[in-house]
This record gives structure tokens, C-alpha cells and sequence, in this order.
């Protein structure tokens, strides 16, 4: 994938947080040493989510899920 397609994978990320977003993650000071977990707003997580499709694959990052779900589609 080039660096045009991974862009605009990081745009359409992006895009699903508040400008005001905040985004709590244990993968922040493995990515960014001497950080906090924490990034505020797109201008701290853009280079998170860039520097994440640059790395891919990455065994820090696997997709877990199983049956279990927040909600029942009535009432969370």
C-alpha cells in the first residue's frame, strides 16, 4: 500500500473522533517513547494512528473478539 492509500486510511480513522477527542491507549508510549498513554484532539492522534499504518503488521496490535457484547441491541 502506498503512502497516498495509507493517508487517506489515517483521514477516514481520523475522521470517526471529535476534534476535542481524547484516546486512551497503552500502545501510545510503545509507539512514542517518553509519552503519556494519552493524546487530545486530532493534532496528537493523527501522528498516532500515521506512524501505527507505518508500522503495520505490528504484534502489538491484534484484533481480539468473542461473544460477548456490551449491549443486547435493546438497552446497554
Amino acid at each position: 500500500m502506498g503512502t497516498r492509500a495509507k493517508s487517506l486510511h489515517t483521514d477516514g480513522l481520523i475522521s470517526l473522533y471529535g476534534q476535542d477527542a481524547i484516546l486512551e491507549t497503552p500502545l501510545v508510549p510503545a509507539i512514542f517513547e517518553g509519552r503519556s498513554g494519552v493524546l487530545r484532539g486530532h493534532r496528537q492522534i493523527r501522528p498516532f494512528f500515521e506512524e501505527g499504518a507505518r508500522r503495520r503488521p505490528n504484534e502489538l496490535v491484534r484484533w481480539y473478539r468473542n461473544d460477548n457484547w456490551f449491549t443486547d441491541g435493546k438497552r446497554v
